[in-house]
């Protein structure tokens, strides 16, 4: 399937990927909506086993089916942006802690 998403990729760039991306998450949706917790869902997206045998089940063609009903939109796309650019400013900057250890030296000198 990869090559598929390279494709996509290089014909619709960043529109193709989330399509594809709400694609994926469209075969995971009973599962997910089934879990009750933050920590069960952590779980569920870092073990890839889990998703590959739902995933060998689906054939290239009806995962790229169900990937091209999304309408993604220059639009949209803008807006998630805009959300990501406002989540990033509330979160503290991680800068200051990845380029100081616990006594205030930059890493590389260390």
């Amino acid at each position: 399937m990869t090559p598929a998403v390279i494709d996509v990729y290089l014909l619709e760039g960043t529109k193709g990927l989330l399509r594809i991306a709400l694609g994926m998450l469209s075969f995971l949706q009973e599962d997910l909506l089934r879990m009750t917790s933050y920590d069960e869902l952590m779980v569920f997206m870092s073990h890839s086993s889990t998703r590959e045998e739902i995933f060998r089940k689906i054939d290239q063609h009806t995962l790229f089916s169900k990937t091209f009903t999304f309408k993604i939109t220059n639009g949209l796309l803008s807006e998630l942006e805009r959300l990501h650019h406002a989540d990033a400013n509330l979160q503290p900057s991680m800068q200051n802690f990845n380029s100081h250890n616990s006594f205030g030296v930059d890493d590389h000198f260390v």
